[in-house]
């Protein structure tokens, strides 16, 4: 008889508004202090993409997670709190999700217990799924009806 062994999971723990937001530690590449004047606007790009931002020699696109997870937006700071995907994050790699706050890590036993005593918790994992397949790509410009052609 064959036993398998369930490797407990590490997670990095942020803050979003009120929730919080856990992704897998092997999906982290790094965690950055942008400053907003580093930030340069992607219009015609959908809401959530803030921007992109230039770390060493890599663009960085980043994501607001307030907005792909339809939570209020609070405004803007100074220095922002970014959390950079990884290889392991696949299609998503080298992005950038601006959190509010970094608040630790934790084991996924940890993560459960903590779960199961407080059901009142506000979590979620992050998930591949949760940004669009959408999200990058250009929305058209929108032709001003009251312009002539």
């Amino acid at each position: 008889m064959t036993k398998t062994f369930v490797a407990d999971r590490r997670f990095i723990l942020t803050l979003v508004d009120d929730l919080t937001l856990r992704f897998p530690a092997d999906w982290v590449a790094e965690t950055l202090l942008i400053e907003r004047a580093q930030i340069v606007s992607l219009p015609f790009y959908n809401p959530a993409i803030l921007g992109c931002v230039s770390v060493g020699s890599q663009v960085v696109p980043l994501v607001s997670s307030a907005q792909f997870l339809g939570l209020k937006t609070s405004l803007i700071r100074e220095v922002l709190t970014v959390v950079r995907l990884g290889e392991a994050a696949e299609h998503l790699a080298g992005v950038g999700i601006l959190v509010d706050r970094m608040i630790g890590s934790q084991m996924s036993s940890q993560v459960s217990v903590a779960s199961n005593q407080d059901s009142s918790r506000k979590d979620i994992q992050f998930d591949l799924t949760l940004l669009g397949t959408e999200l990058f790509q250009p929305q058209r410009w929108r032709a001003d009806k009251s312009m002539p052609h």
